[in-house]
């Protein structure tokens, strides 16, 4: 009976370590399980929080209006870390003051203030996007609107060149063409133009001295079709006297050019030649004369006629009345053509100089 008991203690004893066991061994099994858990919803958090955090920083970005405010970009990243650090419970860690001096605030996060400077860096490249698109706009409108302007206006803009033309190339005292008159024909021609379309003078000066009324109106919207149209009238100015000044090769070239054109050539074949002033009659009221040129002491009246039929005694008869009233030592006319023979024979007997095109070429003073 006693050997019996001693086996059942012993069964008793061994279900009991067995049992103990098993117990130990799901209880660790539990703890690595609920760690992997913890783990897992830790990583899950910190996934979902950087996610928001995006969230939060796209939507202010996409909010932003493009502005030259001082403080546009520092208010902006305030906000948005304001919404972040609100969001995540910790009200206190927000900025309420200037972000440099939030930034020194002892107990701020390092991480809230690295996440400020991410924050900013991109807040500023936004509203700098932002100005590079509206000024786009506002100069792809200004150009639309200053080519209409132009082309509404296109006699006073051929005047304008003509005008321009005729004081560029009259040369001065050093032998130079006289580049600082295009300035003021531009300013003229900008201005009379800018009547007709109801501005006033005082409107317009800024384009030509931001001092006048202060710099922020040169670049503002409305200035912007007028400054286009002066840069515009500058550069096909400039273009169309490298045309006219440019070497020509043959008749045809000579043909090819506008009246004005005309003229220049000849001017500039004189100042080639050594004469020390050439310059342009005025525009209305020439008298018959469209340039004086002068060489050793002598004043030349001259005449410019590009023609495709030979020249009549009418430009002759012109030239002689222009001798007079400018007081000149010579006259001349001047053609890429011929003469008539009644032009000849007037020429000769009032001492006028012809020169026809075949002697324009080979033109020796």
């Amino acid at each position: 009976m006693e050997h019996v008991n001693g086996l059942l203690l012993l069964g008793i004893l061994l279900v009991s370590m067995w049992l103990f066991e098993l117990g130990r061994r799901a209880s660790r099994a539990s703890k690595r399980k609920a760690n992997m858990i913890q783990n897992e919803a830790s990583t899950a958090l910190e996934s979902d929080g950087t996610e928001l955090r995006e969230k939060i920083i796209q939507r202010h970005l996409d909010a932003l209006k493009e502005s030259s405010g001082r403080y546009a970009a520092e208010d902006a990243t305030r906000s948005t870390m304001r919404d972040i650090i609100f969001y995540e419970g910790v009200p206190t860690q927000a900025p309420r003051e200037y972000l440099y001096r939030w930034r020194k605030r002892s107990g701020i996060r390092q991480e809230y203030k690295d996440l400020s400077t991410v924050v900013e860096r991109r807040i500023r490249e936004r509203l700098r996007s932002l100005e590079a698109e509206r000024r786009a706009t506002e100069e792809s409108k200004g150009r639309e609107d200053a080519e209409a302007i132009i082309a509404g206006n296109k006699e006073t803009v051929e005047m304008f060149f003509k005008v321009a033309e005729r004081k560029v190339a009259t040369l001065d005292e050093y032998g130079d063409e006289n580049w600082d008159a295009l300035a003021a024909e531009v300013q003229r021609c900008v201005m009379k133009i800018g009547s007709r379309e109801g501005l006033e003078r005082a409107d317009l000066l800024p384009l030509f001295d931001p001092k006048e009324m202060g710099a922020w109106r040169f670049n503002a919207p409305g200035m912007m079709r007028w400054r286009i149209v002066a840069e515009s009238l500058g550069a096909e100015f400039r273009r169309r006297h490298a045309a006219s000044t440019a070497p020509k090769d043959n008749d045809q070239d000579l043909l090819a050019m506008t009246p004005i054109e005309f003229e220049t050539f000849v001017a500039n074949m004189l100042k080639a030649k050594g004469f020390t002033s050439v310059r342009g009659t005025p525009v209305t009221g020439d008298q018959g004369a469209d340039l004086i040129a002068e060489k050793d002491g002598r004043t030349i009246i001259i005449q410019a006629k590009r023609y495709q039929r030979p020249v009549g005694n009418k430009a002759v008869q012109e030239v002689i009345a222009a001798r007079t009233f400018y007081k000149g030592d010579e006259a001349w006319v001047v053609t890429n053509s011929t003469f008539t023979p009644a032009a000849v024979a007037l020429a000769q007997s009032a001492s006028v100089r012809l020169v026809d095109g075949i002697e324009l070429r080979k033109l020796t003073v």
